[in-house]
C-alpha cells in the first residue's frame, strides 16, 4: 500500500478488492468469506500490529488472518489414490514408489493396485523422511516398499489405490485382513445405527458366498448416513447387480435394499451402481 498514489489509498484498495472480488465470485469462492489485508511488506503495516496509516481499515491484520484460516479435513476417509511421482531401486530394500497420498490412508501390509495398469502388490514399509509410518495420510509425499516387483513395471503417473472386492473365488478371512484399516471407522458408525460394533466387511464377505459366480461385486466405497448405509459398487453387466440385490434381499441381515445411479462404467465390461439398506437391529 505504500506504492499507491497517494501513498495507502483506500480509492485504490477498494478497486482491487471489487475486482479481485469478481473474479473470486467466476470461479467459485465466496468473497464475504475471504479477508482483504492492505499491507506495505517494506514498512510492516498491517503485517503483525495495526498501522496508523491504515486508519481507515478496521479488519484483521495480515497474521490475524492467517490465524483465523480453517484448516480443510484431509479426505482420509475416501479410498486410497496415490498417483506416482517416481520409481526407485534401493540396494538392500528393494523396489519404492514415491508420491503423493491424495485421498485414503496407505499403510504397511495394504495390497494395492497400480492403475491402469491392473498390476497388485503388497505394501511392507513406508517411510517419509526416512522415517517410517504406520500410516500416511492425504497430503504425505511418501516412498514405500513394494513386494515382488520390478522397477520396470512401475513408472511415473500410475496410481496406487486401494478398493475392497468380494466375490468368486474370494476369501472372506483375506479379504477382511486386507480391509482391517477400515474396519474400525465402519464399526465406530455403525454403532450409533444399531448399538453394537456390527461388523459390516465380515457381513459383506458373508454375503460374497451368495453372489452367483456371473455377478463378481467390487465395493468402491462404503460409507454411513444415519440408518441408512450406502455402497458404491460396480460389477460387469447391468442384469449382474440385478443378482447382486437379490443376493442382499435374500440375507435377513441386510434391509430396505434398493439400487439406484446405475450407469455404464469407463472400462469395458463395467456397470457402476449404488445401492443402499440399512441392518438389522440385534
Amino acid at each position: 500500500m505504500d506504492a499507491t498514489t497517494p501513498k495507502y489509498s483506500k480509492a485504490r484498495y477498494d478497486e482491487i478488492v471489487k475486482e479481485v472480488s469478481s473474479y473470486l465470485k467466476k470461479v467459485g469462492y465466496n468473497p464475504d468469506k475471504i479477508a482483504f489485508v492492505p499491507i506495505s511488506g517494506f514498512e510492516g503495516d498491517n503485517m503483525i500490529e495495526r498501522s496508523t496509516n491504515l486508519d481507515w481499515y478496521k479488519g484483521p491484520t495480515l497474521l490475524d488472518a492467517l490465524d483465523q484460516i480453517n484448516e480443510p479435513k484431509r479426505p482420509s476417509d475416501k479410498p486410497l489414490r496415490l498417483p506416482l511421482q517416481d520409481v526407485y531401486k534401493i540396494g538392500g530394500i528393494g523396489t519404492v514408489p514415491v508420491g503423493r497420498v491424495e485421498t485414503g490412508t496407505l499403510k504397511p501390509g495394504m495390497v494395492v493396485t497400480f492403475g491402469p495398469s491392473g498390476l497388485t502388490t503388497e505394501v511392507k514399509s513406508v517411510e517419509m523422511h526416512h522415517e517410517t509410518m504406520q500410516e500416511a495420510l492425504p497430503g504425505d509425499n511418501v516412498g514405500f516398499n513394494v513386494k515382488n516387483v520390478a522397477v520396470k513395471d512401475l513408472k511415473r503417473g500410475l496410481q496406487a489405490q486401494y478398493e475392497q472386492t468380494f466375490g468368486p473365488g474370494a476369501s472372506p478371512g483375506e479379504e477382511l485382513d486386507l480391509a482391517r484399516y477400515r474396519v474400525s471407522e465402519l464399526e465406530k458408525g455403525l454403532s450409533a445405527v444399531d448399538g453394537t460394533r456390527y461388523n459390516v466387511l465380515a457381513s459383506l464377505a458373508e454375503l460374497a458366498k451368495g453372489v452367483p459366480r456371473s455377478a463378481p461385486l467390487k465395493i468402491r466405497e462404503l460409507t454411513i448416513d444415519g440408518p441408512s448405509i450406502h455402497l458404491e459398487g460396480e460389477t460387469t453387466t447391468f442384469d449382474a447387480v440385478e443378482k447382486i440385490k437379490q443376493a442382499f434381499e435374500a440375507d435377513d441381515t441386510f434391509q430396505d435394499v434398493s439400487i439406484s445411479d446405475t450407469r455404464v462404467g469407463a472400462q469395458p465390461n463395467q456397470v457402476v451402481f449404488r445401492l443402499t439398506y440399512t441392518v438389522q437391529r440385534p
